[in-house]
């Protein structure tokens, strides 16, 4: 049975609540604060994506995909995010109109947009905790207080990019999950599940990781339903991924017929020349498979990418076989990450053993599915494509956010003892943010002293 938070009422919900309302306020005075801190240009790739706005905003035309920004003799505008659909860039287009062509306005305007998708990812993750564990108010908060404080996501939050929107979007399909599990009638929802998630993918393609979800939402709905369970499974999931299909298609097909393949990249710098090549090759797989987690982690709170102090020991060693020397990271710098994600998991496991209900099963299944395919998709990006994506794997954990967020809301609600869990929760929200602001001074300092430029 589900395990209660003592006594309800008005007073334990007002409690929680103050808690959720601080951890909406962490994140605006963290994300927020990266908005002023980061210098117009310095985000990632931020002259490429500004390019992509320019191009819809004076050109009112899809820009050219080139291996870096260029304007062409006929005014024609070339950044290598053309490969992205351009569902983030119509979002912000206007901001840049109404700021006249002043692109330190607008830097700054659009920043501020992506603090409010941030808002908007924080409150979906606390619906979808409030409506798969009704009881439990401290398992949302815990949630959001994690989300709010992953520092790489406050970080690329605070500049232009279209990772926002994509993460406000998985949790979106998170929270229709849940109610697909919970309906009567499941179709419609599923359906839903299905076109938010083609929506996600119509903004980066690293939101696939939310197929995941729609998957699992399948086949626990479909395992209801005695001797038709099969064929109610595959109605439901035909269902879904038709409807992202008919929403993200059309982008990806058009880069095949214009761009030559679907997922395109500016930069090819392959490990593998194929599929096949890595699976003769299990050693490097497995070893390739531990460094992207390794350094997904090492990359959650701190941006380390920023630094280029090296890499994680995984991925060193990894490259290594390649004569690709990327230094290491000094391993105090990732241990903090280590044993925050270990402790959760620990957390997690006491909690799947002690009981969950069919819909709280099936929502921690669907998250880490999710995480699963997010890192399989790095992992694959870097042996396939570019291993450079191996040292900026930090980059890609936003969309991850919403999932891991709540496992270990998940998880440190079981390790926290009843008695001291609303303190504890404070006590765990000003550590990551004291680890937060230690780290965005980190990065002041190095901007100053080396005039680190993206």
């Amino acid at each position: 049975m589900a395990e209660h938070e003592g006594a309800t009422g008005p007073d334990v919900e007002r409690r929680w609540r103050i808690v959720e309302w601080a951890a909406l306020a962490a994140w605006l005075a963290l994300a927020g604060a990266f908005v002023f801190l980061t210098r117009p240009g310095e985000g990632p790739d931020e002259p490429q994506h500004l390019a992509y706005v320019q191009s819809l905003a004076i050109n009112h035309e899809l820009p050219e995909f080139t291996p870096a920004v260029r304007v062409s003799a006929s005014g024609h505008i070339g950044t290598p995010q053309a490969q992205h659909p351009p569902t983030y860039y119509l979002l912000i287009a206007p901001i840049y109109l109404a700021a006249g062509g002043d692109t330190v306005m607008f830097f700054r305007l659009a920043r501020l947009v992506s603090v409010l998708l941030g808002i908007g990812t924080l409150l979906l993750v606390r619906l979808t905790a409030r409506a798969a564990f009704p009881e439990q108010p401290a398992v949302s908060a815990l949630a959001m207080v994690f989300v709010a404080t992953f520092g790489t996501n406050a970080y690329i939050a605070g500049t232009i990019n279209n990772d926002p929107l994509a993460a406000m979007f998985v949790a979106a399909g998170l929270y229709l999950a849940v109610r697909a599990l919970q309906a009567e009638q499941p179709l419609r929802p599923m359906i839903l599940l299905g076109a938010v998630t083609g929506a996600a993918l119509a903004v980066k393609l690293t939101s696939a990781l939310l197929l995941g979800a729609v998957v699992v939402a399948a086949i626990a709905i479909g395992g209801r339903a005695g001797e038709g369970r099969w064929l109610r499974t595959a109605t439901l999931l035909g269902a879904g991924l038709a409807a992202a299909a008919v929403i993200a298609a059309p982008w990806y097909v058009r880069n095949a017929l214009v761009l030559g393949e679907p997922f395109p990249r500016s930069d090819y710098r392959p490990l593998f020349m194929s599929p096949l090549a890595i699976i003769l090759d299990t050693g490097a797989m497995a070893l390739l498979l531990l460094a992207t987690v390794d350094e997904l982690l090492m990359g959650l709170w701190q941006p380390h990418w920023y630094f280029r102090r090296g890499a994680s020991w995984f991925a060193h060693h990894a490259m290594a076989t390649y004569d690709l020397n990327l230094g290491t990271e000094p391993w105090l710098s990732r241990l903090p990450s280590l044993l925050i994600v270990l402790a959760g998991c620990v957390g997690l496991v006491m909690r799947w053993r002690s009981g969950l209900s069919r819909v709280q099963r099936a929502l921690a299944a669907a998250c880490l599915t999710a995480l699963g395919m997010g890192v399989l998709g790095v992992w694959q990006q870097a042996t396939l494509q570019d291993w450079h994506v191996l040292e900026f794997a930090g980059r890609y954990t936003p969309t991850m956010v919403p999932a891991l967020g709540l496992l270990l809301g998940l998880g440190y609600h079981a390790l926290t003892p009843r008695r001291f869990r609303l303190p504890g929760v404070f006590v765990v929200m000003a550590g990551l943010l004291a680890w937060d602001a230690y780290t965005a001074w980190l990065m002041q300092v190095w901007r100053v002293t080396h005039e680190r430029m993206f």
